[in-house]
């Protein structure tokens, strides 16, 4: 059984997974069309018949749908705090941006609700020890 991961992208990268994400599933389901007989105009993938070529498009397709989830979600609960918390912490400790966005989704609740009272817990916790 395969395990959860977790990925902390920028939104930025997050629209690039996404695009490629989609460009196989449209390649997919492209090569699926080819052989059920229909012309592409695309160069197809190296599938069996038609069946694989959809099951293979059908799981992108599935990631695509879990991602965009993911961020309607992340975006409709707005992430409070998150932009002047990276901005503190990489001013009062010099941890990289993404490492600091990255411990932000860490913080329990009540500390987003203080970004820059968050920041400095953590670097006193964590940094200086």
């Amino acid at each position: 059984m395969s395990e959860m991961v977790t990925l902390n992208l920028d939104d930025m990268d997050a629209g690039r997974v996404l695009d490629a994400l989609e460009s196989r599933a449209e390649a997919y389901r492209a090569t699926e069309k080819y052989h059920n007989g229909e012309a592409v105009d695309v160069m197809i993938e190296e599938v069996t018949d038609a069946d694989e070529a959809r099951s293979i498009a059908e799981g992108y397709e599935g990631i695509i749908t879990v991602i965009q989830e993911q961020l309607t979600t992340q975006k409709d609960k707005g992430i409070k705090g998150h932009d002047e918390f990276v901005k503190e912490l990489w001013r009062i400790s010099g941890v990289s941006k993404q490492y600091a966005s990255a411990i932000f989704f860490t913080l329990e609740g009540w500390r987003r609700d203080d970004p820059v009272a968050a920041a400095e817990y953590y670097k006193r916790k964590w940094i200086l020890g």
